[in-house]
């Protein structure tokens, strides 16, 4: 029995996989880590070897030597489950390097991401997370827009505009905002912050929310010059430093039983966050048994993009689909010191956290359990 999971151990392989991988030749085995990237999305053998290279530039390999996502098939689901366990810790560590409250705009670039920056980014738009996601869902029941950063907000609320110019129809409008408190100069100067706060007869610019932005954009867009409802969904920050996409959709969930024809919504969100943002809303909504088609679409990722901000884009949505994924390979993990680092990972993210498979999450209510009763 291991004493510790260390990050570099498990997932190193000899040498680095080829295009037309092992996977192909023993498709009828599931267990390796390169086949579990088919349930992250990543199915084509070029977006395998990407998310290699990414790897490997970031530095996760000791003394130089290569990293290789596993295409050795395992002999038991524990030892993919602690595959899986690694390329989560090392993408948070490598890609998203948030830590507790942090907020995107206030992390710094590592140095592997300014020395690779070209590289980097023909790899991020091979596994999808650059250029723009065009609707399938052609006339929705409901188009929403998801909160950000004002910047965000409006490329947004244009890439709706663009959508109704060539004759999307929906027959409802949703500002998905919430109790986000502005910030000078990630949000808008304290100049542009007080001009917008007049408009809502607000003396302190910093009493201004995410849901002051939204309306005031929405309000000078050619959005509100169209006869379709809107609906400001207002999410209060609870006890939070702010609402999430976990609870803004929790909000939606309250505003959709007050409108049950609703039967699909289209979110609009941006590369390179849809992917996040889609894994989240699917665990969210699976988990609260809310069955309706949709789907999470925005605009490329454009030049104003740092290779960090995309990087971290790739590192959440990983962190946010491996629940689903594991439900999905239907993963027996009988290893309790791998079920503690994933409710470790998890446990802090609620909403999140209820997508695991139900023998985690089981494990999780034991363990509080015995604590209260200690």
């Amino acid at each position: 029995m291991r004493k510790n999971i260390k990050i570099s151990a498990t997932i190193a392989a000899v040498g680095i996989f080829s295009a037309a991988s092992i996977y192909q030749i023993h498709s009828h085995k599931k267990y390796s880590l390169q086949n579990a990237m088919n349930f992250y999305g990543f199915r084509k053998p070029e977006q395998k070897e990407a998310l290699n290279n990414l790897l490997n530039l970031s530095g996760v390999s000791p003394l130089n030597k290569p990293y290789s996502i596993s295409n050795i098939f395992k002999s038991n689901q524990n030892q993919l489950a602690e595959d899986i366990l690694n390329l989560v810790k090392i993408t948070q560590q490598r890609f998203t390097i948030r830590a507790g409250t942090q907020e995107r705009w206030e992390t710094q670039s590592q140095e592997w991401m300014l020395k690779n920056n070209d590289e980097i980014l023909a790899n991020l738009n091979t596994l999808g997370f650059i250029n723009e996601i065009s609707p399938k869902i052609k006339n929705p029941d409901a188009v929403c827009i998801l909160g950000a950063t004002r910047k965000r907000m409006s490329a947004r609320i244009a890439y709706a505009e663009e959508l109704m110019s060539r004759q999307m129809k929906t027959g409802h409008m949703i500002l998905l905002v919430g109790e986000r408190y502005v910030t000078a100069n990630v949000d808008a100067t304290e100049s542009e912050l007080s001009s917008i706060a007049a408009k809502f007869n607000i003396s302190d610019w910093k009493k201004l929310t995410e849901t002051h932005l939204a309306r005031e954009l929405y309000s000078v867009s050619s959005l509100s010059k169209n006869s379709i409802p809107v609906s400001v969904i207002d999410t209060p920050r609870g006890d939070l430093p702010r609402p999430t996409t976990q609870t803004t959709i929790m909000s939606l969930i309250q505003w959709l039983n007050d409108h049950p024809s609703i039967k699909n919504i289209v979110f609009i969100s941006n590369q390179p966050n849809a992917h996040y943002q889609k894994a989240v809303i699917d665990a969210v909504l699976h988990e609260n048994n809310v069955k309706i088609d949709f789907e999470v679409i925005g605009p490329t990722a454009g030049r104003e993009y740092e290779v960090k901000s995309i990087l971290e884009g790739l590192g959440s949505y990983i962190w946010a689909a491996t629940p689903a994924v594991l439900s999905s390979l239907n993963l027996e993990i009988t290893d309790n010191e791998i079920k503690n680092e994933f409710i470790k990972l998890y446990s802090g993210n609620p909403l999140v956290f209820q997508a695991l498979p139900e023998n985690l999450k089981e494990m999780s209510r034991e363990s509080i359990s015995h604590r209260k009763a200690g």
